[in-house]
């Protein structure tokens, strides 16, 4: 249940971060969401069985119409939150107690998946990614470096055969890796690339879900490529 008018009018200039919009309440919400073009989103229980949450992954510059609604009590107190961070921000699954926002390999991959095996090709396999965020990846471990999204910027599912495997980012800015391993174990590297660009080199790659985060040293944002590879 909705009222008539919309909860939230926002203007919203689109760059390229996706939108996500959340609700929070006690209470089992919904969300209801017009855009500039008219087009009607809605989600029930799609943050945490309760609370709702659209990813509008390429928004438009224009106005949105947003409706907190409520699932079978009338006019609930609740939040809605407004983000262009995939991982929800501070108050997703993987958020420290003390506010601060951290990395949730939960989250979807801000720029998709993709499983390789052995022997792929082409290689390297590229995709073109958005390098850094708000996250101080010093609080994964102590030796990782740079600023990252909370949400990976790309998740590999590897087959291994015995061949090494790199992970490289690759830009016109200082850019760093956050990678979490199919064994839970965190790698980070800082210019161990060509300039400045990152590099992690996995001699004995095993086989599962490689999450990646591209960071940017010293904070901000930029246009990066990530690049997979078997070769030297």
């Amino acid at each position: 249940m909705v009222a008539r008018r919309a909860n939230i009018e926002l203007r919203y200039e689109a760059g390229a971060s996706p939108l996500v919009l959340t609700s929070d309440s006690p209470a089992d919400t919904s969300l209801v969401v017009q855009g500039p073009d008219g087009r009607w989103r809605c989600d029930d229980d799609g943050l945490d069985g309760r609370n709702a949450r659209i990813v509008i992954s390429s928004p438009q510059s224009g106005t949105y119409r947003i409706w907190l609604g409520a699932f079978g009590q009338p006019r609930p107190i609740g939040e809605v939150r407004i983000s262009e961070m995939l991982g929800g921000g501070r108050y997703g699954p993987e958020a420290s107690d003390d506010g601060r926002d951290a990395p949730d390999h939960a989250a979807p991959p801000a720029y998709g998946s993709r499983r390789l095996r052995a022997g792929f090709t082409p290689d390297p396999f590229r995709r073109a990614v958005t390098a850094g965020g708000t996250v101080d990846a010093s609080r994964v471990e102590r030796g990782c470096s740079g600023f990252t999204a909370i949400a990976p910027s790309f998740e590999l599912t590897y087959d291994a055969a015995g061949m090494p495997l790199a992970i490289r980012a690759n830009a016109d800015r200082d850019v760093t890796l956050m990678v979490n391993t199919p064994d839970g174990e965190w790698l980070c590297d800082d210019d161990g690339g060509e300039g400045t660009n990152a590099e992690i080199r996995l001699n004995t790659p095993r086989s599962g879900v490689y999450d990646i985060w591209v960071g940017v040293f010293g904070g901000g944002t930029a246009p990066a490529v990530l690049q997979i590879t078997e070769t030297p």
